[in-house]
């Protein structure tokens, strides 16, 4: 095992100190002081419209991609599936 006072690897060398057994378990290197435990701060990537409050432009061009006017979201327009009224996208209901 790895023996880090000595900096070398030694058959049969145990650490003597309590390893610590679980994963919430804050342990310090004692060599850098960092820490095993770490705390992220969140950071916002991308905030969309509802899907009834998108708006979109009348015209759909060929590749069938459309961006909302407001949040910039892309949606790939299903003809048939998808109805673009009014600037604003709505699912056509299914008739059995």
């Amino acid at each position: 095992m790895y023996n880090p006072t000595s900096g070398k690897y030694e058959p049969g060398w145990r650490p003597t100190e309590v390893i610590p057994q679980g994963m919430w378990e804050d342990v310090v290197n004692p060599r850098t002081g960092e820490h095993s435990l770490k705390i992220h701060t969140l950071k916002l990537v991308k905030e969309w419209c509802a899907f009834s409050d998108h708006e979109f432009d009348s015209f759909i061009p060929k590749d069938r991609k459309i961006t909302c006017n407001k949040c910039g979201q892309e949606i790939t327009f299903v003809v048939g599936y998808h109805e673009l009224k009014d600037g604003h996208l709505s699912i056509r209901p299914q008739k059995d």
